[in-house]
C-alpha cells in the first residue's frame, strides 16, 4: 500500500552519555552541549509540526532532558524515554548516535507505529515533504554517495562499504543519516542486515575512513537493495538535503541549488538553530534569517582558507549561496 511521506510522524534521538567526549561541530567553550541539542530538537519539532507532522525526541535521560527543557523555557519537544542497551564500545566516535542502530529495530518492531521516520535534532523541515508516495516494502532515503566519493575516494569508500557488508557490492551506495523513513516492516528488513554487519564493523572500527551509524546503516541498505528492497532517494526538490558552512574536503552545490528541499540538515550550525525562536516557526523566514547568517559566516570561513594557504597548510573548499 502506498502512502503519503508528508503524513508520516518523525523521530530524532538525543542518547545522553557520561564520557562522551567531543561534540562534532560544537566549539569547544560553547554552552552545554546537551541544552545545545534541546533547543535545536525544539526548533526542529516547530518546524514539523507547522509542516503538518509530528516530531518526538527519543532519550535515555528523560529526567535530564524534562529539566533542562523546563529551565529553557521550552514548549517543545515531546520527550518519551527508552532504554538503550545495544553494545556500542565506549570511546569510539559518534559513540551516542550508534544508538539510531536500536531505534531503528525498535521501528521495525512497531514501537513507533506502523509508519515512522528519523532525522536528525539539527535538521529542520522548511515546508512539508514533496516527494513520492512510498509502498510498504520501500524506505525513503538520502544517496550522499557523490560527496562521500569525492571526500575519501571511491576506491576507499567501496573497500570500507564491502568490508562491512562481507561480500562485493556491485552499485555501492553511501547514505546520510540524518534521514529514514519507511513502514515498520522495512525497517526490520534493513535491521536483519544491521545485526548481520555488526560484527564486520565493530572487528573494522580502527581501519575504516568513517566510524559512525552511517557506515553500517549504509552497508546494510545496499544489502537491502541487493535482496530487492526499493529505496527512494530523497536527493531530489521537496526531498532532504545536508549543507555545510564549514569548510569541507569537497565541494558542495550552492545554497540555492538545495533551497526547494523540504528537509534541511545543518550539522555546523547548531548554536544558530540552538538561537533560532522556535515559537511560531515559519519556513520562509528562516531560509531569509539563514541566509544572511550563512552569508557572513561563508566570508569568515575564506577569510580562514587565506589565512591557512599563508602558513601552507592548503586550501579547503567553502560553499556558497549562489
Amino acid at each position: 500500500m502506498a502512502f503519503a511521506v508528508s503524513s508520516v510522524p518523525l523521530y530524532g534521538l538525543l542518547h545522553v552519555a557520561s564520557d562522551h567526549g567531543a561534540h562534532a561541530n560544537l566549539r569547544a567553550g560553547a554552552a552545554d552541549p546537551i541544552d545545545v541539542y534541546l533547543k535545536c530538537a525544539a526548533l526542529c519539532a516547530a518546524s514539523v509540526e507547522a509542516a503538518g507532522s509530528t516530531f518526538t525526541l527519543v532519550t535515555n535521560d528523560m529526567a535530564r532532558l524534562e529539566t533542562r527543557r523546563a529551565a529553557l523555557g521550552l514548549s517543545g519537544p515531546r520527550i518519551v524515554a527508552r532504554d538503550f542497551v545495544w553494545p556500542v564500545p565506549r570511546g569510539i566516535a559518534f559513540y551516542s548516535a550508534h544508538y539510531k542502530l536500536e531505534l531503528i529495530e525498535a521501528f521495525g518492531a512497531g514501537a513507533y507505529g506502523e509508519r515512522v521516520g528519523l532525522i536528525d535534532v539539527d535538521a529542520l523541515l522548511t515546508s512539508p515533504f514533496a516527494l513520492p508516495s512510498l509502498t510498504d516494502e520501500a524506505l525513503a532515503v538520502y544517496d550522499i554517495t557523490a560527496i562521500e566519493s569525492a571526500s575519501y575516494g571511491a576506491a576507499r569508500v567501496r573497500a570500507d562499504l564491502e568490508t562491512v557488508a562481507g561480500r562485493p557490492l556491485t552499485d555501492p551506495r553511501w547514505y546520510g543519516g540524518e534521514f529514514i523513513l519507511g513502514a515498520a516492516g522495512a525497517f526490520m528488513a534493513l535491521f536483519e542486515h544491521v545485526r548481520a554487519c555488526w560484527a564486520r564493523y565493530e572487528a573494522a572500527i580502527g581501519d575504516l575512513h568513517h566510524v559512525g551509524d552511517e557506515m553500517i546503516v549504509s552497508a546494510a541498505l545496499n544489502l537491502a537493495r541487493a535482496d530487492g528492497m526499493k529505496l527512494l532517494n530523497a536527493d531530489q526538490p521537496g526531498g532532504v538535503a545536508r549543507w555545510w558552512t564549514a569548510r569541507t574536503d569537497a565541494p558542495i552545490p550552492p545554497f540555492s541549488a538545495i533551497a526547494d528541499r523540504s528537509l534541511l540538515h545543518l550539522p555546523a550550525d547548531k548554536e544558530f538553530l540552538a538561537a533560532y525562536p522556535a515559537a511560531g516557526f515559519d519556513g520562509a523566514r528562516f531560509l531569509s534569517g539563514f541566509r544572511a547568517y550563512a552569508a557572513r559566516k561563508l566570508f569568515a570561513r575564506r577569510l580562514v582558507n587565506v589565512g591557512a594557504a599563508l602558513l601552507g597548510r592548503g586550501r579547503k573548499h567553502v560553499a556558497r549561496l549562489s
